[in-house]
């Protein structure tokens, strides 16, 4: 892992030095309605052209498709970080403009707002505890509960963890399948706007087939969804999942630590990081998830500290992927290789 300065999550973090970083953002915490209308347009509209100019193609040749739908995919991309933006109730002061922004989205990410915000909300509570992990997070177990496990259990797990599993057949269950059935979690509003998503993607998926045809949304459509699915798991993996993160049992859990030893710092080029709408930020997101993503730049800007988080880079998200055990003696994620040269 690289970094722009030395680690001070090594140390600790002070509550005097969360409480005065969580002050230096909190000016930040207000939406602009000019920048949340201007991101949503450049957001929802290119990516509507994307998707027309290539049923438009299509029929013409297949290979003048690609380039609109990879940058579907990446307008997509930014759709679903509005919609996520949306669940926290960071767009708009009305709840009301939130939820008709955050289903908009929601319905071309496959993802139901209400649903998916209560869900995530779980996650934001105990990210990076190893008494309260839950199945809205990566699945992350220490290094005594895997020797622990039978070799069948053991071998579920090495599969689950395996990159390609992660990437592939992970975006394809949790955008395609799991977002479509409700949970045990899901009540009231939750089924409720599953239930709007379900039926708008049904009919945006209708109304491909009748102007489009079958072969639109086999070739464009659902490689699109596929594309921005593995980008999406690979950003949330990249998140939480990296050599230093921050575990620890509930007695010793805090929320503050948690957010800035816990949460990446994910420097990326700057079109990568407009397309993935700053999430990479996700430290200041973690530490308040009430600032728009368009305000997190200027929030990593705001205090000195901010350059201590764990940071990344793409490259480094490559050997992130090789560490699939958490530690509790050393206090680091671990690879499977790594058992080999350790007592059992």
């Amino acid at each position: 892992m690289s970094s722009a300065a030395p680690y001070a999550g090594a140390q600790g973090w002070g509550a005097d030095e969360i409480r005065s970083l969580r002050e230096a953002i909190a000016p930040y915490r207000t939406p602009s309605i000019g920048r949340t209308l201007w991101n949503v347009g450049n957001s929802v509209l290119p990516f509507v052209a994307c998707m027309t100019a290539a049923a438009i193609l299509l029929p013409i040749s297949y290979p003048l498709c690609i380039p609109f739908m990879v940058l579907a995919a990446g307008f997509n991309i930014r759709n679903f970080i509005i919609m996520h933006d949306a669940g926290h109730g960071t767009l708009f002061r009305s709840r009301r403009m939130n939820g008709l922004v955050g289903h908009l989205t929601g319905i071309l990410a496959l993802t139901p707002l209400r649903d998916w915000a209560h869900n995530h909300a779980i996650h934001h509570a105990s990210s990076g505890n190893l008494d309260r992990r839950t199945d809205t997070d990566v699945k992350t177990i220490t290094v005594s509960e895997y020797r622990s496990r039978s070799r069948w259990a053991r071998l579920c797990y090495r599969v689950y963890r395996n990159p390609l599993v992660l990437l592939t057949f992970g975006s394809v269950w949790t955008f395609v399948i799991d977002h479509r059935m409700p949970r045990k979690l899901t009540k009231g509003k939750g089924r409720s706007s599953l239930l709007i998503t379900n039926i708008g993607v049904a009919a945006t998926v209708a109304v491909m087939l009748l102007f489009a045809g079958w072969r639109y949304v086999v070739l464009v459509y659902l490689p699109m969804i596929g594309l921005a699915g593995v980008i999406g798991v690979w950003l949330f993996y990249m998140q939480h999942q990296f050599e230093d993160a921050y575990w620890r049992r509930d007695e010793a859990w805090a929320f503050g630590e948690a957010a800035m030893d816990g949460a990446s710092y994910l420097r990326l080029p700057a079109v990568l990081q407009w397309f993935t709408g700053n999430i990479g930020f996700h430290h200041i997101h973690h530490l308040d998830p009430r600032i728009p993503y368009y305000n997190l730049p200027r929030c990593h800007r705001a205090h000195p500290l901010m350059a201590h988080a764990p940071m990344l880079t793409a490259l480094d998200t490559i050997r992130c992927f090789r560490r699939s055990l958490y530690d509790e003696e050393q206090g680091r994620m671990v690879s499977f290789r790594s058992l080999r040269a350790s007592p059992a």
